[in-house]
């Protein structure tokens, strides 16, 4: 359990740097052995983010903006 700052801090480097061995040793290739499971609530569901569109009429369109600002919650 991460307890001040200074926990948070090394925490989230040592991830940092570990996710990173993962993406040095896979490269380009998919391997189950590889998969990370994000934490839950850490990437929003896609209906979050279409309900702040109601102004959009067209519902392909809400929907393809709402996925691609999914892509906010992992950078």
């Amino acid at each position: 359990m991460i307890r001040n700052d200074k926990e948070l801090r090394e925490t989230a480097r040592l991830i940092g740097d570990k996710l990173q061995d993962v993406t040095n040793y896979l490269g380009d290739r998919n391997c189950d052995e590889g998969s990370i499971r994000f934490p839950t609530g850490y990437i929003r569901p896609v209906a979050y983010q279409r309900n702040s569109y109601d102004f959009i009429r067209n519902n392909t369109l809400k929907r393809n903006i709402s996925y691609c600002i999914l892509g906010t919650d992992c950078g």
